[in-house]
């Protein structure tokens, strides 16, 4: 297992919250094309990490709010 996602999965303690976050960060990554956990962590030096990653959550986002008007709710699906 990577050390980045053994450290996330070890600071989290509630198994629901886990299956939650580990769904949301594979749907992050898949939609990024982010092959592994550890790529994530130091995608981009030149910008700060925190920087780095508001932008890109803020982007993903921003695309799941223009997306998710044209998805069929769950409770349909």
């Amino acid at each position: 297992m990577q050390r980045s996602l053994l450290l996330f999965e070890n600071s989290i303690h509630s198994s629901e919250t886990k299956r939650v976050y580990m769904w949301a960060l594979n749907r992050f990554m898949k939609f990024y094309k982010i092959r592994d956990y550890d790529s994530l962590v130091g995608m981009d030096q030149n910008i700060s990490a925190a920087n780095f990653s508001q932008i890109i959550i803020r982007n993903h986002i921003q695309d799941y709010e223009r997306i998710k008007s044209y998805s069929i709710p769950k409770s349909l699906s």
